[in-house]
């Protein structure tokens, strides 16, 4: 049984300070297509938790959700892993050794990687593929890039 080199990454904002109310404009704004398919294929586990424990939770006001209240507890709990996972990638003020910053033909990126047998190389991992996948920072990894502008 051998082992392979598994990389991951993902754009890394210039500016992350900049980028916050971007990022966060940008992880309110996604479709609820795309919380969903990250819900089912990246974070399974914690939307299953939520669609088997909903019933336990459930308020007057949720009477009038019935029809999508796992979906809505879904989305909130996707949108919020994605807002931790920048915190946790992005910020340069945290010191991470699993994170290598590289530039690529003037887009800067954030890696993490290593050898894997059949688990992650390191714990970076995962927020990474939040990131990459719901695409919130699409971009910004450019010097060029429009902070001010929320529809970038």
């Amino acid at each position: 049984m051998g082992a392979d080199f598994m990389l991951w990454c993902v754009e890394d904002p210039i500016d992350y300070e900049r980028a916050k109310p971007v990022i966060e404009y940008r992880i309110e704004n996604l479709n609820d297509e795309i919380l969903e398919t990250i819900g089912d294929e990246l974070l399974w586990y914690d939307a299953n938790e939520i669609a088997e424990n909903i019933e336990h939770e459930l308020k007057e006001e949720d009477l009038y959700k019935l029809n999508d209240l796992s979906g809505i507890a879904i989305r909130k709990m996707v949108r919020d892993r994605i807002t931790e996972a920048a915190a946790d990638i992005l910020d340069a003020s945290v010191y991470r050794r699993d994170l290598a910053q590289l530039n690529l033909n003037g887009v800067n990126y954030v890696f993490t990687g290593g050898m894997s047998w059949g688990d992650h190389p390191t714990e970076a991992v995962n927020p990474i593929s939040l990131l990459e996948y719901s695409g919130v920072t699409e971009g910004m990894g450019r010097e060029d890039f429009d902070y001010d502008s929320f529809k970038a």
